[in-house]
């Protein structure tokens, strides 16, 4: 899914947080949130080209050939095996989305979505969305059911890396997650009524080489409902807390109440604002 964790809104709150004259410019700073939120929308899109094969069992992958096209672009070249995935979008394809996106995607699997044990590794050949490049491996894994019955996957993202044209970068970004498909796994034809609750943490180097930590505890995971999601864009509940190096921890809470809406508590340091984004 991608943009689960639009951060970006921090920045309006800076000029709010500034005018204290104790505070360094560095205090409010944003940077670290607003970088990690764009790792996470970049390998939460490359996840998103092929999704309709791996989370619709892919064993059944050529009657889903053509969803795929909709999304990598009618000029991608899509190749589908009995292990794996292949997502061409050659020196450029422009998807259902607007973005325009080069190189070659490769995913292989050793087995269906809702199969425990089964694995699924992305990797990136000269990728390239908007210009931007992106490098890193992701892997997902099924390892099966809880307590509650819920199909628990861990996600994990290995040297991440985002490249501009300006040539500065996002780097050194992996992160660890654990994704509880909680609701809608048993209706397959029905995406809108799923459910997931994420919770895990990350790490990276903003493009400033400030170095920061990301945590999403599981006491207080980020709720995703699809289908407020198609609605709001954002978790239901949960909150993100981000640690950049020597400065004060950032957070931002989604709420409590399981409310549809895009209403956010921000707060860095002591100090914390409530915004409707």
């Amino acid at each position: 899914m991608k943009k689960l964790i639009n951060l970006t809104i921090l920045v309006a709150i800076v000029v709010f947080f500034s005018c204290k004259k104790e505070d360094t410019p560095e205090t409010y700073d944003t940077t670290s949130s607003q970088d990690n939120n764009k790792m996470e929308s970049a390998f939460d899109g490359v996840y998103d080209v092929v999704k309709t094969h791996v989370e619709e069992e892919v064993d059944n992958a050529s009657a889903k050939y053509g969803q795929v096209l909709k999304t990598a672009g009618d000029n991608a070249t899509v190749t589908v095996r009995n292990d794996s995935i292949i997502v061409d979008f050659g020196d450029g394809t422009v998807g259902s989305d607007g973005r325009v996106r080069k190189g070659v995607v490769y995913i292989e699997y050793d087995g269906g979505y809702r199969e425990t044990g089964t694995t699924l590794t992305t990797t990136l050949e000269n990728y390239y969305v908007d210009g931007v490049k992106v490098e890193g491996t992701k892997v997902v894994k099924n390892t099966g059911t809880n307590t509650s019955g819920d199909i628990v996957f861990t996600v994990e993202v290995t040297d991440g890396k985002l490249t501009y044209p300006n040539g500065s970068t996002i780097s050194e970004w992996n992160s660890t997650r654990t994704r509880l498909w909680t609701g809608g796994y048993d209706t397959p034809l029905n995406v809108t009524d799923d459910v997931y609750e994420i919770y895990g943490e990350a790490s990276g180097i903003n493009r400033n080489g400030l170095a920061y930590d990301i945590e999403i505890p599981s006491t207080d995971p980020l709720l995703i409902d699809i289908n407020c999601w198609l609605e709001s864009r954002m978790p239901k509940d949960g909150v993100i807390y981000v640690y950049p190096d020597g400065l004060d921890t950032r957070s931002v809470d989604y709420g409590t109440g399981g409310e549809c809406d895009r209403k956010v508590t921000v707060s860095i340091g002591d100090f914390s604002i409530n915004l409707s984004l």
